[in-house]
């Protein structure tokens, strides 16, 4: 089997994982319930129970493909399970894979599933859709003289559940690893590929709060709208792509609070996008760190939050800054912000593309009396990726 087999091989189980389930880690995973409402949390009797037959099928007219100098592409795939988990507000959905089949991919390599492992699926803060994780999986390919490819044990980025009347899973350059062989290119293919979900109908995936992020774009490679592959290189920014983000050099971070004024020579931020965003729903991610220095007050992040980006124009967008909090203390003066920022921050396409929040509310959280309506300045330089522009869709 080549390598496009391989790789769609183990998109179709990934995307039946995701779609089916979840819990490797519960520390670590974020809570979730397959919902046959759009709510959040999901209400009573809403919730699909254990036992929920899932059903997956490549979508028709599409391709599972791995690019590359040799594109290989699949053009059909299902995939059927059955959740073993309802999941709920601190743990994620599991489910089993009981079957999984691909055709048209023109291969004469032979592919084994040893191990169909496990999948977690986690909701995205403030959405109704899910990250998929596919871990305990053991995949092997055998192709004659060409040489023999085992890959696993886990995919953990790259596989995504939209959730709607009709749900979808997709890969987006999701990478399935290499555990032992000598098979060209085992486990360095970027797989895509989109399923729909046949069953259950309608499918959502409901977190644990009533947050809701609304809007839509892409974040995009190119300078173009609606985004779009460019001689053979895809055009958007697939969920799990890296944002960071520093002060930009000469300038100065403001919080002006009434009392005290805050200023900082440095700020970093460091994030990732867990939801790619569509023409219908906005860019959605996590800051995994915030950072300040050279400041005239001491400055700390208790909780970095999450962040959401909507196409305004051209190829800019708007940016909510969501559960975060900052505290400071100014001689002995604290004063606490955080919660949600949505309005008064923007992020403008380039090459690089900026950060830019003028004079943007931020609420006040507690503290002394003199801290009131504060307010955030402060132009952040887009460090990577270093050519990130805005699309609608």
């Amino acid at each position: 089997m080549n390598t496009f087999t391989r790789f769609f091989l183990v998109a179709v189980a990934a995307v039946a994982v995701f779609s089916l389930f979840g819990n490797v880690s519960k520390a670590a995973a974020a809570g979730a319930n397959l919902c046959k409402a759009n709510q959040t949390p999901c209400s009573a009797g809403q919730d699909y129970p254990t036992e929920t037959e899932l059903k997956l099928s490549l979508v028709t007219g599409t391709k599972l493909k791995k690019p590359g100098l040799l594109t290989k592409e699949c053009t059909g795939s299902t995939i059927d399970g059955k959740t073993v988990t309802t999941g709920g507000e601190t743990t994620p959905v599991e489910a089993t894979l009981s079957s999984l089949a691909y055709s048209g991919c023109g291969t004469a390599c032979t592919v084994t599933i040893t191990k169909a492992g496990r999948f977690i699926v986690e909701n995205i803060p403030g959405t109704m859709n899910a990250k998929v994780r596919w871990t305990e999986f053991e995949i092997k390919e055998s192709c004659g003289a060409l040489g023999e490819c085992i890959l696993g044990p886990e995919v953990s980025k790259g596989i995504f559940l939209r959730g709607g009347s009709e749900a979808v899973v997709k890969f987006e350059e999701a990478v399935p690893p290499k555990k032992s062989g000598n098979f060209g290119g085992c486990g360095e293919e970027k797989w895509t590929g989109t399923y729909s979900v046949t069953s259950p109908k309608p499918l959502y995936v409901s977190g644990s709060t009533s947050e809701s992020f609304s809007g839509a774009g892409v974040f995009c490679r190119f300078e173009i709208d609606p985004c779009s592959s460019f001689f053979g290189v895809p055009g958007p920014f697939p969920s799990g792509t890296t944002l960071t983000a520093s002060l930009k050099a000469g300038t100065t971070l403001v919080l002006d609070a009434g009392f005290p004024l805050l200023e900082c020579e440095q700020s970093s931020m460091n994030g990732e996008v867990l939801d790619s965003g569509s023409s219908t729903e906005p860019i959605v991610g996590i800051w995994t760190s915030w950072s300040f220095g050279g400041c005239n007050c001491k400055v700390g992040v208790p909780k970095t939050g999450s962040f959401s980006i909507d196409w305004t124009s051209g190829n800019n967008g708007a940016l909510v800054l969501s559960g975060f909090e900052i505290t400071t203390n100014c001689g002995g003066k604290e004063c606490n912000f955080g919660s949600s920022v949505n309005e008064g921050v923007v992020i403008t396409g380039g090459e690089p593309a900026a950060i830019t929040a003028t004079n943007a509310p931020v609420p006040k959280k507690s503290g002394i009396a003199e801290c009131t309506n504060p307010e955030l300045s402060a132009e952040y330089e887009v460090t990577a990726p270093k050519g990130l522009f805005v699309a609608e869709g």
